[in-house]
């Protein structure tokens, strides 16, 4: 009978004790990969939900915006669609739409019944990054403040507002006693502050009234309230001006913004925008309260802005990208602005966490050239 080595190691069952070690720990890592895979997965497609909720929620608030004009604003109910997608009885995905519409005030740079279009923080001037509605007391000059507008683009500015039931608040009706529309060449470095700046120069030539062309025409529209509408066009006389015995033109009493108005103020000065306000340039030819009150045109009343000259930067001649504008309006309730911004938000209750997604569509509502239909996420 053989005997025992009882001092020989038990090298096998400790190599054993090792392997089923690493293999535990193999299985382990192995079952946790896994699980933080699924769980990824599971947070993307939860995720996932809530966009497609916020993307359907942002689709009901342009249906609701169908039979409305420009300054419609509107909240849908919190749920104002939902979906038990697992049969339990219990809304997991739901949504809801905000609809913004009219001008508003600037927070804390705005004053009391003074309302901006564009909204403030979702001006085209500024950086689509660095703009949101949700930011909406950014300085007045800062470029988020304000709209760009190209050559050969027009634009047209309501005035006048939705009563939410599809009808037109007319200028009279919403207290609207005076507008300033500003108008300014772009920084020429865009990473520059906005306040003090440099900004482009236009070429103006000699400066005189054959070299110093009109960039801007800006006119007030309106429709009768006829059976038949028909469209009718409000504007100042179109005359010149005398200064020091030779003609001229007078901001105040033409329709045209003009190259050397805009470099006048362009160069390193705290008002670096061109001021075309109501109290001069209307009341002195047709009287304010005939283009308020409750005239034939007071429930359709707008103004457009065309830019009719290409954009030529002195010296060299080189295309200046864009002009920028912003109107100032003065009333007891807010005008509608060129656009409609709906918020669709998406909602799903995952089974870990609840999961939202704001879903932004902007939309044209005065038929503007510029973005008239788009989409961003």
């Amino acid at each position: 009978m053989p005997k025992i080595n009882k001092n020989r190691p038990a090298y096998s069952l400790v190599f054993a004790f090792l392997v089923m070690t690493v293999i535990m720990l193999i299985g382990a890592s192995t079952v946790k990969n896994t699980q933080s895979k699924q769980d990824f997965y599971n947070q993307l497609e939860d995720s996932q939900i809530a966009y497609l909720a916020g993307q359907s929620a942002a689709e009901l608030g342009v249906l609701a915006m169908k039979d409305h004009y420009a300054g419609y604003d509107a909240t849908s109910a919190l749920k104002i669609f939902r979906n038990d997608s697992d049969g339990d009885g219990l809304y997991e995905t739901y949504g809801n739409y905000q609809v913004y519409g009219k001008a508003q005030e600037n927070g804390e740079y705005g004053d009391a019944y003074t309302y901006y279009t564009p909204i403030p923080g979702t001006g085209t001037a500024g950086d689509p990054d660095d703009c949101s509605i949700l930011d909406n007391e950014k300085p007045l000059n800062d470029p988020c403040n304000w709209n760009r507008l190209l050559y050969g683009q027009s634009v047209t500015i309501p005035l006048y507002s939705d009563d939410d039931d599809g009808n037109r608040l007319s200028p009279s009706a919403l207290g609207l006693t005076g507008w300033t529309l500003k108008v300014r060449t772009p920084c020429i470095d865009e990473e520059e502050d906005p306040e003090r700046c440099a900004r482009y120069i236009l070429n103006e030539g000699t400066g005189s009234l054959e070299d110093d062309n009109s960039v801007i025409l800006w006119q007030i529209l309106g429709e009768t309230n006829d059976a038949i509408p028909s469209p009718i066009v409000v504007m100042p006389n179109d005359q010149p001006a005398i200064c020091v015995f030779l003609p001229c033109r007078d901001p105040y009493l033409n329709t045209e913004i003009y190259e050397s108005l805009i470099n006048a103020v362009s160069d390193y000065i705290s008002d670096t925008y061109v001021v075309i306000d109501s109290t001069k340039a209307i009341s002195n030819n047709f009287g304010i309260a005939d283009l308020y009150g409750e005239s034939p045109v007071a429930s359709y009343l707008s103004m457009r802005l065309n830019i009719v000259t290409e954009l030529l930067e002195y010296g060299t001649e080189a295309s200046i990208p864009y002009l920028e504008w912003q109107l100032v309006t003065e009333s007891d309730e807010p005008v509608g602005d060129t656009k409609s911004i709906i918020i669709g938000k998406g909602y799903y209750e995952g089974s870990k966490d609840t999961y939202y997604y704001p879903f932004v569509v902007t939309r044209s509502t005065t038929g503007e050239s510029t973005n008239v239909y788009t989409l961003s996420n």
